[in-house]
């Protein structure tokens, strides 16, 4: 089984891609959970393929801000 995976992009204030974060896993739900993880350094984007799965903006509290597909 090939596993799919997602790329994790982290957006700079310029909202330009400043880093690529490669997410080998199959499972949304993981691959969300990660994306998240980094958001208390830089907005972040969730990517599988072609398709924008999430965003989630710089953490400002405890909480992230998930903008879904």
């Amino acid at each position: 089984m090939q596993i799919q995976g997602y790329r994790a992009y982290l957006i700079g204030p310029d909202d330009h891609i400043t880093k690529c974060v490669e997410v080998r896993t199959d499972d949304e739900a993981v691959a969300r959970r990660l994306a998240a993880s980094l958001a208390d350094r830089a907005t972040v984007e969730l990517w599988q393929g072609a398709s924008k799965i999430a965003r989630f903006d710089l953490r400002s509290t405890l909480h992230p801000v998930a903008i879904e597909r």
